[in-house]
């Protein structure tokens, strides 16, 4: 049964996407990736060999994760964000002191379903309850952690080099306004990607297999399943290119041939050689990281890397 509730987040939803794709140049939210199909195919990228992120963390958590989790506090609630997998979460759980329980939170039910399973499996008396929820948007994720905040020590733990899909400016505003509803003393395990060779960066988003293709056109075919739109996703070609002076990947999608697309009631024209914008991955080094939280209520305790020096994880306290 639908609800005005679902009608209503909807509507909103639907607003957004068109408020994006009305842009100049159009643009597209990372979040619609990310139904059952896109969590899927991004597991399959985390895999291929050109995408190193993935193994760049399991290894920095291999080698430095018991250090990390001696700097957490005893009998902490972990919530990870973006779960995707128990993989990461498991190789903290495993030296953390009496971790009072685990929380996966991500947009896939299938994903979580998956993670439960893992999680249950590699730690079978530990409290794991899953909750399926967005945290793109900082304050109406905020309720869910104030529900989450409770009694126990919380460790926030942000996987995977998402922070930065955020724009530099909207990433600090995120940091501060999840601030607000977590409790002083709170850590957060932040994973971030590390600026490196061009070369290596442009073939982690465009692998020679088409996987990293196909999750950038599932985008297109999520708003088609979401609100009945119909985009053609086959005829938009997939580009990753590197921007030096924001430092960051970019991924489009791209037509070469005129367009018509209709979303909700609206009408898109798109001419040939037309781009719509569907992710910014921005790398990071350690001053960057320093300068996004210059004057919020985080402060940097700690900071790690793999041993190639591809990936970080830096440790924040409230």
């Amino acid at each position: 049964m639908t609800t005005t509730r679902d009608r209503t987040r909807c509507s909103d939803e639907l607003r957004d996407v068109l408020t994006g794709l009305r842009a100049d140049p159009p643009r597209l939210a990372p979040r619609w990736f990310y139904d059952d199909l896109g969590s899927a195919l991004y597991e399959a990228i985390t895999r291929l060999p050109e995408y190193y992120p993935t193994r760049a963390e399991l290894e920095l958590l291999r080698v430095h994760g018991a250090e990390i989790a001696a700097r957490l506090p005893r009998g902490a609630r972990l919530v990870e964000l973006g779960s995707g997998s128990a993989e990461k979460a498991s190789l903290l759980l495993a030296p953390m002191a009496a971790p009072e329980s685990y929380r996966p939170v991500d947009v896939s039910a299938a994903a979580l379903a998956e993670t439960v399973r893992a999680a249950r499996a590699r730690f079978p008396a530990l409290d794991v309850r899953p909750h399926r929820a967005s945290f793109a948007d900082a304050r109406a994720f905020g309720a869910l952690l104030d529900e989450l905040a409770g009694d126990a020590p919380l460790v926030l733990y942000f996987s995977g080099s998402t922070l930065g899909n955020f724009e530099r400016a909207a990433a600090a505003a995120w940091m501060r306004e999840l601030a607000q509803h977590v409790p002083a003393g709170t850590r957060f395990l932040l994973g971030l990607d590390l600026v490196k060779a061009e070369r290596r960066l442009v073939d982690a988003y465009d692998d020679g297999t088409g996987v990293t293709a196909a999750f950038n056109r599932n985008a297109l075919a999520h708003l088609n399943r979401r609100f009945g739109a119909d985009f053609a996703p086959a005829r938009w070609r997939h580009e990753a290119v590197w921007n030096a002076e924001r430092q960051r990947i970019e991924m489009w999608l791209r037509t070469d041939a005129p367009q018509v697309v209709h979303v909700g009631d609206e009408r898109l024209v798109f001419d040939a050689g037309d781009g719509i914008h569907t992710e910014s991955s921005h790398k990071w080094t350690r001053a960057a990281v320093e300068r996004l939280i210059e004057g919020s209520p985080w402060r940097l305790d700690g900071w790690w890397t793999d041993p190639r020096g591809d990936f970080a994880e830096a440790l924040l306290v409230r």
